[in-house]
């Protein structure tokens, strides 16, 4: 009888690393696809809501985060977004950050498979 065996040992530091550098990749690439397809259907009026749209990724890669600038962060505010997201009593709603969720699911999904 002929048996092989291969073993192969992880450093399990580098693999984490690896893994977290991975994903910062795909969810940077994920948030941008988001906020790019935002920025297309977004109302435009001055252009100060398209061109507030940003993307950011936690350090761990895991969260991401896609929207106009926050000013409670020293950024430039665009106070009226949510309103143009939601509506008033008086304005209908215009989405521009959540329809990219349903639209892009497919571009997601291919980002994150590989």
């Amino acid at each position: 009888m002929i048996e092989a065996r291969v073993t192969y040992r992880v450093d399990r530091r580098a693999f984490d690393g690896l893994m977290r550098a991975e994903c910062r990749k795909r969810m940077r690439a994920t948030v941008e696809a988001l906020v790019g397809e935002s920025r297309r259907i977004v109302p435009v009026r001055t252009g100060n809501l398209k061109s507030s749209l940003t993307a950011e990724v936690s350090a761990d890669g895991l969260t991401g985060w896609y929207g106009s600038n926050r000013p409670w962060r020293g950024e430039a505010s665009v106070y009226y977004s949510l309103m143009v997201e939601f509506g008033t009593r008086r304005m209908e709603p215009r989405p521009y950050l959540r329809p990219p969720l349903v639209t892009m699911r497919g571009e997601v999904q291919r980002i994150w498979s590989g």
